[in-house]
């Protein structure tokens, strides 16, 4: 008899999951540290290679596909070389782009790595450049997005909602995603929002880190000793059932009525980078609950997606067979 995990990753395949996010494009590039330049005091390097991958609300709809699901995402990418790639990244990957919206003189948001090194060494980030859209969507977009979303979410099981404040998530749009609570209760709902969690209203699950949630609960800083009061002042505020708050190397803490379990982190301690794993842990959370988990297991397959995350270079879209490993790993 498989395993109940087994059995819940297994049945990711037969989910549609919608995911509605800020879209941008992660891109690394390494070089091997060649001089000083002498026209300013700072590195030459040797250009070695450019790595692109799916970054900000792209990253949970890569990370649902790779686990199985069929992934939907809705968003605005600029008519640019960022948004191309980021297309031509998703393509590859086999997910539908057509809830995608363009709008012409729009940026696509491109966080760009700069890591070197010196020869037979590890390459380490020295400078990171960003390029960010400008302002709200237009009412144009706008419009374009909300058809989008509507048709995406028939017969959906899921919806990821990947909010980082790059002027995707309007007024109109808030408005929209509160109904869902009413118009489909047994629709999952997911959010993971930067700086406007508290917006939110009637989620299934929320999932900020221990820093975007102590604002969120109306507390100046995080620490430690607060965690229960965050936890449940952030239940009140948002009406969620669940908040899953990731806590880095403490592993992670779900919360719901009255109730809090925690878990701690899983894999090895010597991370590599754990951009982007919040966005594996809010995919393989969603997944699990609309398969059917209990919220405390799907919490402890969430936490072991993060720890497979975070041993990856850059956003890292995980896979089934990657977190069933790991957990084979934990209980030997």
């Amino acid at each position: 008899m498989k395993k109940r995990g087994e059995a819940v990753l297994e049945a990711f395949s037969k989910l549609k999951v919608v995911v509605l996010g800020d879209l941008m494009l992660d891109e690394y590039v390494f070089g091997e540290t060649a001089r000083i330049s002498r026209e300013a005091p700072v590195l030459i390097l040797k250009h070695e290679r450019t790595q692109s991958l799916p970054g900000g609300g792209a990253n949970p709809a890569s990370n649902a596909a790779s686990l199985g699901a069929r992934a939907l995402p809705v968003g605005v990418l600029g008519l640019d070389r960022a948004g191309a790639t980021l297309l031509e990244i998703f393509r590859e990957k086999g997910v539908d782009t057509s809830g995608i919206v363009t709008e012409e003189g729009r940026t696509t948001p491109v966080k760009i790595r700069i890591l070197a090194g010196g020869h037979n060494t590890a390459r380490q980030q020295v400078i990171r450049l960003d390029h960010e859209a400008e302002g709200a969507i237009s009412a144009a977009t706008e419009a374009a997005v909300l058809k989008a979303l509507d048709a995406r979410l028939e017969g959906a099981h899921a919806l990821i909602i990947s909010d980082y404040g790059n002027g995707l998530m309007t007024p109109r749009l808030l408005r929209r995603i509160r109904a869902l609570s009413a118009a489909r209760p047994r629709l999952v709902t997911c959010v993971d929002s930067r700086y406007q969690l508290g917006s939110y209203r009637n989620i299934t699950v929320i999932t900020p880190n221990e820093t975007e949630a102590a604002p969120a609960a109306g507390f100046e800083e995080y620490r430690e000793r607060d965690l229960d009061a965050i936890g449940r002042r952030l239940l009140l505020r948002t009406r969620a059932r669940m908040v899953l708050v990731t806590r880095g190397s403490r592993g992670m803490s779900l919360f719901r009525g009255r109730r809090r379990e925690d878990v701690p982190v899983i894999g090895p301690t010597d991370i590599v980078d754990v951009n982007g794993a919040g966005d594996s842990v809010a995919a393989c959370m969603t997944l699990a609950l609309a398969a059917g988990a209990q919220p405390a297991e799907a919490m402890r397959l969430a936490n072991a997606a993060g720890g497979v995350a975070v041993m990856q270079r850059g956003p890292a879209s995980v896979t089934r067979a990657q977190i069933l490993e790991l957990l084979r790993k934990e209980r030997r």
